[in-house]
């Protein structure tokens, strides 16, 4: 996941490329979404380890990618400041790239 970060922030830099952002500025806000990721997961684990809420634990995984991504949407519209569809096009495509990079990186990590 560390190496995903920077990854993600050259990704940002290229997608906002007409944007007046140096790269380190994408890298920040990187930083800045996967610590509110790695927020919602650590919650999620802890409340895996419940079982009082068992059963019900597949919801809270649903809700909880449900919110990751509609931070990651919204906090893409605030700091970039585009039209909500031109934020929805590069959200997905932002994801694909994301999602793409994360199963390289975990193949490589295997």
């Amino acid at each position: 996941m560390m190496l995903i970060m920077p990854l993600l922030a050259l990704f940002l830099k290229l997608l906002y490329v007409r944007r007046p952002y140096y790269y380190v500025e994408h890298l920040i806000f990187s930083f800045h979404v996967h610590a509110f990721l790695f927020l919602v997961l650590i919650v999620l684990m802890l409340l895996d380890n419940y079982p009082a809420i068992a059963d019900d634990m597949e919801w809270f995984w649903i809700g909880g990618f449900v919110l990751m991504e509609l931070y990651f949407y919204k906090s893409l519209r605030k700091v970039y400041q585009q039209s909500r569809f031109t934020t929805i096009v590069k959200f997905g495509f932002m994801n694909g790239l994301y999602l793409v990079s994360f199963f390289v990186a975990l193949i490589l990590t295997v």
